[in-house]
C-alpha cells in the first residue's frame, strides 16, 4: 500500500512537467551582504587635539609657586602671565650678570685708555692687544649671563633697569595664546626646573581620530574627504595606521577638518560619513 502512494505521487509530479528534485531540493541560501557592496560607510570617531597644537608651560628655574594666575578653560594670550614663582637660583643669576656687566664695563675702559698710550707711543702694542683681548672676553661672559636671565623668562624692561634691587620673583608667561586646558601645579608647591605649570591648546584646528574594521576601510585612502555631523565643513583623512590595533583588530586613521570652524570639542564623539569611491 505504502509503495503504491508514492508511485501515485511521481506520477502526479510527471504529469505537471516538473522534475523531482525541483520539488525536494531546499533553496538556496542568500548571499552575506559584503561590506563593499555599501557605497557609503558610517563611521564614528573622537576628535582629539593634536600634539602640535598643545604647548606645556613649565618651569624655567627651581623654586616655589606663588601663585597660579590663570585658570582651567581661561582663554589667555601670547605673553600673557600664568603664574608667579620665587627662585633663589634667579637672584644669583641676575647678581652674576650685574657683576660680569661691571667687569665688561672696567675692560671695555681699560682697552680704550691703552689704545690711547698705544697711539701716543707710551705702551707696545702686546699690552694694547692684551686689553683688546680681555676686554672681548669680559663682554662675552657679561652677554652670556644676560641671554641666561632672557632664557628663564626676565623680560627685556627688567634687564634694561640694571640699577633695580635683586628679586626672586618671576612671572611665567604664555608662549602662546590659547586656552588652558589643565592647571598641573598649585601654589605653595616646591618644583625643579622643567615641570609642568599648565597645559594650553590652540583649538582652532582639532583632529578626528577613528577605527573600523579593516575590510569596512578597504579603499581608503589619505585625503578622502569625510562629513561630519554637526560641521558644514568637511574632514580629510591625513594619516592611516599601518598596523591593526591588537586589541580590537582594526584599522585606525586620523582625519582633520578642511577649515577652521567652532562645531567640535576636544573628547566629543562624533558621527562620520565616508563616500566609498566607485571601483
Amino acid at each position: 500500500m505504502k509503495h503504491h502512494l508514492i508511485s501515485r505521487a511521481l506520477l502526479s509530479l510527471s504529469c505537471l512537467g516538473l522534475p523531482v528534485w525541483a520539488q525536494t531540493a531546499p533553496a538556496p541560501a542568500a548571499p552575506s551582504p559584503s561590506p563593499l557592496d555599501s557605497a557609503v560607510v558610517q563611521l564614528q570617531g573622537t576628535v582629539v587635539l593634536p600634539a602640535q597644537q598643545s604647548e606645556v608651560v613649565s618651569m624655567p628655574l627651581a623654586g616655589v609657586v606663588q601663585a597660579v594666575l590663570v585658570s582651567p578653560m581661561s582663554v589667555v594670550k601670547a605673553g600673557q602671565p600664568v603664574a608667579r614663582i620665587l627662585s633663589p637660583q634667579l637672584a644669583d643669576m641676575q647678581r652674576e650678570w650685574r657683576a660680569a656687566a661691571s667687569q665688561a664695563s672696567l675692560a671695555r675702559a681699560k682697552a680704550q685708555r691703552d689704545e690711547e698710550l698705544f697711539n701716543d707711543g707710551i705702551i707696545a702694542a702686546q699690552r694694547r692687544n692684551e686689553s683688546q683681548a680681555q676686554a672681548q672676553t669680559a663682554d662675552l661672559a657679561a652677554q652670556e649671563r644676560r641671554q641666561a636671565l632672557k632664557l628663564a623668562g626676565v623680560a627685556e624692561a627688567r634687564l634694561q633697569g640694571s640699577n633695580e634691587p635683586l628679586s626672586p620673583s618671576l612671572d611665567i608667561t604664555a608662549p602662546t595664546g590659547g586656552t588652558v586646558l589643565e592647571q598641573i601645579a598649585s601654589p605653595g608647591q616646591r618644583l625643579e626646573a622643567g615641570s609642568p605649570l599648565v597645559r594650553l591648546g590652540r583649538a582652532d584646528k582639532l583632529a578626528i581620530e577613528f577605527q573600523a574594521p579593516a575590510t569596512q576601510l578597504a579603499g581608503l585612502r589619505v585625503g578622502d574627504v569625510l562629513t561630519v555631523e554637526g560641521c558644514n565643513k568637511p574632514a580629510r583623512v591625513s594619516a592611516i595606521s599601518p598596523q591593526l590595533s591588537s586589541a580590537t583588530q582594526n584599522l585606525m586613521a586620523r582625519a582633520e577638518l578642511t577649515a577652521a570652524e567652532n562645531c567640535l570639542r576636544i573628547n566629543q564623539f562624533v558621527r562620520l560619513r565616508w563616500q566609498r569611491a566607485k571601483p
